[in-house]
């Protein structure tokens, strides 16, 4: 896999990692009782340089996006990749809704969030949100990306062949590394931010986003 000298990397500990994408493990607080409950959906179509397969069930997964610049490749904010993939579980009504409710935990440096993805042979970074809203909320995704958002226990996403390898993988760095304990206990202490803390008009950001490239255009 060959990449460009000009892409920006993160820094995942001693080594540096080229992020394709991030999955998002969407927690719930009233849920999580003998083992996180997370949000997860169903597939609608095909993308096979990330893993994505019509019909089966994943975590939020989103592929980061990249401007070339005269300068080298500009990748998005972390958090305008986080709000990409929100949006296809939740729309406009959901925000004005329970908004207020999702709570992005921030990881220190010595947290290993980043996954390597083998059944892609690519790096993801594991994002973990808290949701403290109602337990049967109905989402409704903003884009034909997934559909029929629910709850599902955590062993069963990891254990189950009906779940996008990528997602498997993603949920199975995160409970070896303790990230959903982690980030349950930043929420407890208020440590968390905001995921909607400024106001956005979720369709008007999804499109203007949709217009630039993925990262993985210029890592061919």
């Amino acid at each position: 896999m060959r990449t460009p000298e000009a892409l920006v990397e993160e820094r995942n500990e001693d080594a540096l990692t080229t992020v394709v994408g991030i999955g998002v493990i969407v927690v719930s607080k009233a849920l999580s009782l003998d083992e996180p409950m997370i949000l997860t959906a169903e597939e609608t179509g095909t993308k096979e340089e990330t893993g994505k397969a019509k019909g089966k069930r994943a975590i939020i997964q989103e592929t980061v996006k990249a401007t070339q610049r005269n300068s080298g490749l500009v990748i998005e904010d972390p958090r305008d990749t986080l709000l990409g993939g929100l949006a296809e579980v939740m729309d406009q009504s959901d925000i004005s809704t329970v908004g207020g409710n999702f709570h992005r935990v921030v990881f220190p440096q010595v947290m290993n969030i980043h996954a390597d993805l083998p059944s892609i042979n690519k790096t993801g970074r594991v994002e973990v949100v808290v949701y403290d809203g109602p337990p049967h909320h109905t989402f409704t995704p903003l884009v034909n990306e997934m559909t029929n958002p629910q709850w599902t226990a955590l062993s069963s996403a990891i254990d189950s062949p009906r779940f996008r390898p990528t997602s498997r993988e993603l949920l199975t760095h995160a409970q070896d590394h303790d990230l959903i304990p982690f980030g349950m206990d930043q929420y407890r202490q208020g440590q968390t931010e905001s995921v909607f803390d400024s106001p956005i008009h979720l369709r008007q950001f999804y499109q203007k986003r949709e217009r630039k490239p993925d990262v993985t255009v210029f890592m061919r």
